[in-house]
């Protein structure tokens, strides 16, 4: 073979190792995104499974929340780069902190309320790799594509049918319907009456209300230049004293499990509020003008829906044993005063008072 066609030869297998070598490169990137992206489902679905295993008591069958908190929230997703929600994706620093706080919260639990401690290396049921399975579900798929939830539907579905279905079929004398499953479910398995639970009294670790209340509220949707809520600013643990020197009048209101219980009527005027939890887990205290009875607030995701509702006072959530105190003016009418922590308010932490 002449020098030139060596050349040529030679010219040619460069070009194809080269074509070969940018062609390897650009499927081995689409297939390191594929493979990510199918190693975030399958952690999904393992962490959707311990969700109905475990976690359904009592945040309810699909994490919309009863006893426990409502925890198929928007608040927690993260979104990647170019996601197929069309959304701005969540800054790394913002992820991690979201992570952080559901992981931490998951292994801990918190003290005073019906979250246990779920790590083994603080005593609970669950590995650091179980864990992070159900951190995966709750902050959804990154890539917008899906909804980890129905994930938790479909693996609750199965669960369902093997325990119910026979036995539905005995009673109705037919097969039931995913319905009737599932409503059987809801009764069996979601916890109402809580004193069936153990409140946590030894928790490994703890959020405050205020740092909770921020990353419960943001808004992974907001538009660019919306004010959002910025979840890594730390939070003032104890809240600062209320003045009451001027107050007209001191009103005590003790709540306790589950029960609030207060002198009415109340007068008019700047009136203290002092809040004793006289109970074992935490409450918080809230007052709106209404004349609605006690009960009467329409229920939404395991709380009195407070949409629309103008709320006059507020004391954030504080542990059994605390006393907290806010002021607000009052007039004379109708009155509610309410703990909206999940559950407490369908348990009748609510009353109706008078202000004359």
């Amino acid at each position: 073979m002449n020098t030139s066609k060596q050349v040529n030869v030679m010219i040619g297998l460069l070009f194809v190792s080269f074509v070969t070598i940018v062609g390897y490169l650009f499927n081995e990137s689409n297939r390191q995104v594929v493979e990510t992206e199918e190693i975030t489902h399958r952690n999904a679905e393992r962490g959707a499974r311990l969700f109905v295993q475990n976690c359904r008591t009592c945040h309810d069958l699909e994490g919309t929340g009863g006893i426990g908190a409502a925890i198929n929230n928007k608040a927690f997703w993260i979104y990647e780069e170019g996601n197929a929600a069309g959304v701005a994706a969540t800054p790394e620093g913002e992820a991690e902190a979201i992570r952080k706080y559901l992981r931490e919260t998951i292994e801990c639990g918190r003290p005073g309320t019906y979250m246990a401690t779920w790590s083994q290396r603080f005593g609970g049921p669950l590995s650091d790799t179980q864990i992070n399975h159900l951190v995966t579900l709750l902050t959804n798929d990154p890539t917008g594509k899906q909804d980890f939830w129905d994930l938790v539907i479909e693996e609750g579905h199965h669960a369902d049918e093997e325990q119910f279905a026979l036995v539905l079929e005995e009673e109705l004398g037919r097969h039931p319907t995913i319905e009737e499953i599932t409503e059987r479910s809801r009764e069996v398995t979601v916890v109402i009456d809580p004193t069936a639970l153990t409140v946590n009294t030894e928790s490994c670790g703890n959020w405050a209300p205020e740092t909770k209340a921020q990353f419960r509220a943001r808004d992974p949707f907001a538009a660019p230049g919306e004010e959002t809520v910025t979840v890594v600013t730390p939070a003032t643990p104890t809240p600062p004293p209320v003045d009451i020197s001027d107050a007209d009048a001191t009103v005590t209101v003790q709540m306790t499990e589950w029960d609030m219980i207060v002198d009415d009527p109340i007068p008019s005027g700047k009136i203290a509020f002092q809040v004793e939890n006289a109970g074992a887990v935490a409450h918080e205290f809230k007052v709106i003008r209404s004349d609605v009875a006690a009960d009467g607030l329409p229920i939404e995701g395991g709380k009195a829906n407070e949409g629309g509702l103008d709320i006059l006072a507020t004391i954030l959530e504080f542990p059994g044993g605390g006393t907290q105190v806010t002021t607000v003016d009052l007039t004379p009418g109708q009155y509610l005063l309410f703990c909206n922590v999940p559950a407490h308010y369908q348990l009748g932490m609510a009353i109706s008072v008078t202000v004359e």
